[in-house]
């Protein structure tokens, strides 16, 4: 028996009532065969097989070309077709409990099966198979997933648990407008991400050859001089009580250095006396003594205080050094090489680079009109892969075009908005600052 569901909005042209069922009324099930690692052949052979880890690592995700499988040893067996969808029942975290593939390549070439921590499953006539791929993303399926899941030190679900989930769908019509939408923000995704690519490994590639000094501007000539880093940095001990003085909390992370202290997990209950919290100014450093060997630096670009762990070692920077170039190299290959070569301890785990250590570190640094110039570039690239980090996360904000389908809310209602922004640009042609380079 099935439920009618009358969404808010609407698809123009579309007014027919949605339908309620289980999973297991809309689809039939696919023989999944308990296929390890070990079947899988050196040389090339006419079956493939999904293994439950190409699904968590996303080698097996939408499946266009077969070559993203892996051979097996030719067998006996039942195959999965164009159209069908395999979710990993094990994982040891719940979020990836159920993570979908779907096979999307026609080759004849070849056969493919379903292995190891795998479900499948072949959606019927009614369903178009992307829009049920896609459904298997939603929050609500997600829910449904931690409900049912099972397991302490390894989580899964079975299949009769995985069946019982209710599904609405539309008319076929629909739902194929539905499947249109999403493919179009995934293209635009991948687009901005290649972007974002680009940029990173220009700024990489940027990196290495200004601090080797491969690289010049034009117009600079004198030899880079050997400075300890105590003439660029002064120590500062600033403690406060951030609850007393409404100051934000703030750590510092590998990822994406300082970063406020909501977007972690809240360690606040470790700290005995509520002033010993280090206050940060704007343009300011922070690193992280214990973790600075693999990057757990941190620079204040806000314009206001922040207050960090009193473990950590804060510094302002001194006058006649730009803070952009400054920024570039404390977090650099270079750099971090410098931090392991001078870490203090015995064991690897609890080396670390406290400030006494850290201000006697010698580095190469060209004049400070030299160092604007490199510093200004390295914002600007900076900028614009922040600014492309943040398209790519606003899924809700406008920064590239926004569908937000709400498929299975408790009113059963869809809301379907568009943002569309002006077609993206090359990232490179917004770098309006021109590098001239000459041989060293």
């Amino acid at each position: 028996m099935s439920k009618k569901l009358t969404p808010n909005v609407r698809f123009k042209g579309f007014s027919d009532d949605w339908e309620q069922r289980k999973l297991e009324q809309v689809v039939s099930n696919l023989r999944s065969y308990s296929l390890s690692r070990k079947v899988e052949s050196s040389y090339p052979t006419h079956t493939k097989y999904i293994h439950y880890g190409d699904i968590h690592t996303r080698r097996a995700a939408k499946i266009t070309s077969l070559s993203q499988l892996p051979d097996i040893i030719d067998g006996d067996y039942d195959y999965i077709s164009y159209g069908d969808i395999a979710v990993a029942d094990a994982s040891e975290d719940y979020k990836d409990i159920a993570i979908p593939t779907i096979l999307l390549s026609e080759d004849k070439n070849y056969s493919v099966v379903s292995g190891l921590h795998t479900i499948a499953f072949r959606p019927d006539k009614r369903m178009n198979p992307l829009f049920l791929y896609y459904l298997l993303f939603t929050q609500d399926f997600k829910h449904f997933v931690y409900r049912e899941g099972q397991g302490l030190k390894v989580f899964g679900i079975t299949r009769d648990n995985l069946f019982k989930y209710p599904i609405s769908y539309p008319i076929k019509d629909e739902q194929n407008q539905v499947v249109q939408v999403f493919e179009s923000l995934v293209s635009t995704i991948a687009s901005n991400q290649k972007q974002l690519d680009q940029l990173k490994t220009l700024k990489k590639l940027f990196l290495q050859k200004i601090f080797d000094q491969e690289w010049r501007f034009k117009g600079f000539t004198d030899p880079w001089e050997q400075r300890k880093l105590k003439e660029m940095f002064t120590e500062t001990k600033r403690y406060v009580n951030p609850g007393l003085e409404n100051i934000p909390l703030f750590s510092v992370t590998v990822a994406n250095g300082l970063v406020p202290k909501s977007n972690r997990y809240n360690r606040q209950f470790l700290v005995k006396k509520k002033d010993k919290f280090k206050l940060v100014k704007p343009d300011e450093f922070i690193y992280n003594p214990m973790n600075i060997t693999i990057g757990a630096v941190g620079f204040n670009s806000a314009k206001l205080n922040v207050a960090v762990s009193g473990y950590y070692v804060t510094m302002s920077l001194n006058p006649n050094f730009d803070k952009s170039f400054m920024q570039a190299w404390i977090n650099s290959p270079i750099a971090i090489k410098k931090y392991k070569l001078n870490a203090t301890g015995s064991l690897l785990e609890k080396q670390r680079v406290q400030f006494p250590i850290f201000s006697n570190i010698k580095i190469s640094i060209p004049v400070y009109e030299e160092q604007e110039s490199i510093g200004i570039i390295l914002k600007s690239l900076g900028d614009h892969i922040a600014s492309n980090q943040r398209k790519g996360k606003s899924s809700n904000k406008g920064g590239i075009p926004t569908y937000n389908l709400n498929l299975m809310e408790t009113t059963q209602s869809i809301n379907y908005r568009v943002n569309q922004n002006p077609q993206l640009t090359n990232n490179y042609s917004k770098i309006n600052v021109l590098i001239i380079l000459v041989p060293p």
